[in-house]
């Protein structure tokens, strides 16, 4: 008998490596093609996982929910303990794809140049050379592309269909990010680390957020996150129509929106200052909305071979439920591939539809009523 095909993945984030950990749970294998190189810089940030949505990956994992919160939960600086309420666990981005990408195959520096149509059944996946890639190309005859709001897959399969257009929708988003030795954190902002939500406060229509980003017990480092958000105004255009590589030269406008804020409290006026922030590392957000038809995606799926899924198939502006809902599509399509590699897309589009529509919806009337200018909604939220 040949040995089975493995299921190609396109995308080392947290929905290609929680398919392929889906996978090599149930013996089927898996192939993830990645463009950053081994050895980059990964995203450090704090994420909010439902525990109903992470629990189900803990089998995959073969992992004890207690070893899951030693090994990627936020730790609390001044209690101990983990960053969870009821029903959420704040973890380090960085920590959790370190132990998904264990015991994978994982081809680094396979940065998408070009996306060949199937012939006879088979297509190819070309890689820039430049990059010194492990493979300049690849055949596949079903390819998962998971390779985030940014989709290179999605861009090459030159699918023509509205939906499949980013909608950068009407907010000025700012983020900065800080780290701070454990003496100079004010005893203020560890309010940060004592939910997962973090802590925000408003002025108006513009919302200050503060969230939880790490802790290191042995170097006392503790870092977070702070966003301030607004609706766009008439001049902002320059803000919401750029591109997607000037996130830090236009968040050299950060400062024009601090200073015009009213004086806050703590912990919010130790971040939210001028002469305190100039050393942070500052990006400018663009808040996007993307869900790609259904049957678009199906089309794409039968007529190219490629399945988009996560961020590649549906994105939400921050601070949405991007990971929740890429690790539930990973489950969902994990178990809709058989044993022979066959993978039911319809199956797995049906299930998984009104979720991401619902999850977009939820997102984006989030943003409006948090920035309404009534604290009153800002307080239920």
């Amino acid at each position: 008998m040949p040995p089975q095909q493995p299921i190609y993945i396109l995308g080392a984030g947290i929905a290609g490596l929680s398919l392929a950990q889906c996978l090599r749970h149930r013996n089927i294998p898996s192939v993830v093609f990645e463009r950053l190189s081994h050895d980059a810089n990964r995203p450090a940030y704090g994420i909010t996982l439902h525990k109903r949505v992470y629990r189900p990956l803990l089998t995959a994992l073969g992992m004890t929910e207690n070893d899951f919160f030693q090994r990627v939960a936020l730790e609390a600086p001044d209690r101990g303990g983990t960053v969870h309420d009821r029903d959420t666990l704040r973890v380090n981005r960085m920590a959790l794809e370190r132990e998904l990408r264990r015991g994978l195959d994982i081809r680094w520096a396979s940065k998408l140049k070009h996306l060949r149509d199937l012939d006879d059944g088979v297509g190819t996946m070309e890689f820039d050379h430049s990059l010194r890639a492990p493979f300049l190309s690849q055949p596949y005859r079903f390819l998962v592309a998971a390779d985030g709001v940014h989709s290179t897959a999605r861009s090459h399969l030159q699918l023509s269909d509205p939906s499949t257009k980013l909608k950068v929708l009407p907010y000025v988003v700012f983020n900065g990010r800080r780290r701070l030795q454990s003496f100079d954190v004010p005893p203020s902002l560890l309010q940060a680390f004592e939910r997962p939500s973090g802590i925000s406060h408003t002025q108006g229509d513009v919302l200050l957020t503060i969230t939880a980003d790490s802790y290191n017990p042995y170097t006392r480092k503790t870092g977070v996150s702070y966003t301030l958000s607004r609706p766009a105004r008439p001049g902002d255009e320059f803000l919401l129509d750029r591109d997607v590589s000037d996130a830090r030269a236009k968040a050299a406008c950060f400062k024009h929106d601090i200073e015009a804020l009213a004086p806050l409290p703590p912990p919010f006026a130790s971040l939210f200052s001028i002469g305190k922030a100039s050393d942070d590392r500052w990006l400018h957000w663009l808040m996007r909305s993307l869900v790609v038809d259904r049957a678009v995606l199906a089309r794409a799926a039968r007529e190219k071979g490629v399945l988009l899924i996560g961020d590649a198939a549906h994105a939400q502006p921050v601070p949405g439920n991007g990971a929740n809902l890429a690790i539930e599509d990973a489950l969902e399509l994990a178990a809709r591939i058989g044993d022979d590699g066959e993978v039911d897309v319809e199956g797995f589009l049906e299930a998984r539809e009104q979720t991401w529509l619902e999850g977009r919806r939820v997102a984006e009337e989030y943003l409006r009523e948090v920035h309404s200018g009534d604290e009153s909604e800002t307080a239920k939220l």
